[in-house]
C-alpha cells in the first residue's frame, strides 16, 4: 500500500514538473505547486496559458530528459547499461501515461479532449524519435534528425 501511494506521487510529482517547465520554457513564472498521492497535484503559474503547458506531460518524457543530461557525465557506465536506463524512463514515461491519460484529466479537458487525441500520438512519436537519436548518437542526433524530417517533409514539394 505505501509503495503505490509512494509511485503515485511521484508520477503526480514529474507530472507537474513537466507542466512547470513548459510554463517556464514558454516565458511563465511558476509560483506554486502541490503534489498529493491521493488527490493529485497542481501547479500554479502567472503569464500566459497555452495549451501545450496543458498536455506536456502526456507526451515530454521528463525523466528521459534528466537520464538524457546525467548520463554522459557518469564515467564508469558503459554504452549499453545507458541505453538500459533510458529504456526504463521510457518505459515509465508509456505506462504513467496510459495511466494518467483519460477524458476525466484536467489537463485534457483544457486543451480539447478531441484536439489532445489527434496531437498526442505525433508529439509523443516526435518526442521518441529525438530521445531514440541522442540514445544511439549522442545530442547531434537531434539535428541529423531534424535534418531528415525536414528534408522528408519537403520531398513532396520538390516537384514545384
Amino acid at each position: 500500500f505505501l509503495k503505490r501511494l509512494r509511485n503515485e506521487w511521484f508520477s503526480t510529482f514529474e507530472h507537474e514538473v513537466t507542466h512547470c517547465i513548459f510554463a517556464i520554457a514558454m516565458g511563465n513564472r511558476v509560483t506554486g505547486m502541490r503534489v498529493t498521492a491521493v488527490e493529485g497535484g497542481h501547479m500554479q503559474y502567472i503569464g500566459t496559458p497555452s495549451w501545450l503547458i496543458d498536455v506536456a506531460p502526456y507526451f515530454f518524457p521528463t525523466m528521459t530528459l534528466v537520464a538524457l543530461l546525467i548520463l554522459p557525465w557518469v564515467p564508469a557506465i558503459t554504452p549499453a547499461e545507458a541505453l538500459f536506463i533510458v529504456g526504463v524512463t521510457v518505459a515509465y514515461h508509456v505506462t504513467s501515461t496510459w495511466v494518467e491519460t483519460h477524458a476525466g484529466q484536467s489537463d485534457l479537458q483544457k486543451a480539447g479532449f478531441v484536439f489532445s487525441a489527434l496531437f498526442l500520438p505525433g508529439a509523443n512519436i516526435a518526442c521518441f524519435n529525438i530521445v531514440l537519436n541522442v540514445a544511439l548518437y549522442g545530442w547531434d542526433g537531434i539535428v541529423d534528425w531534424y535534418d531528415a524530417v525536414l528534408s522528408s517533409s519537403l520531398s513532396p514539394f520538390a516537384f514545384i
